[in-house]
């Protein structure tokens, strides 16, 4: 499961500082992304695909969250 999120496998190591690092890793891509793709954000469908691809990114990133806090925790391995 760790191969889908690979800054998750940071935090499987189990000390504090991977799984801070890896939570801000995923807070900090979940925010310039979706600036990013704003920023093409035209309307129509374009705008659409744009629109799921950002959602879709953000899902993403909180699942990579919560797995972080599983593999520090050792539920994930």
């Amino acid at each position: 499961m760790l191969s889908i999120w690979p800054i998750s496998a940071r935090a499987a190591k189990g000390n504090v500082i991977g799984l801070v690092v890896s939570i801000i890793i995923y807070i900090v891509i979940a925010a310039v992304v979706p600036f990013v793709l704003g920023i093409f954000h035209v309307g129509g469908l374009v705008g659409t695909i744009l629109g799921i691809a950002m959602w879709v990114f953000n899902v993403y990133c909180g699942i990579g969250i919560i797995v972080s806090i599983l593999a520090f925790l050792g539920i994930v391995k």
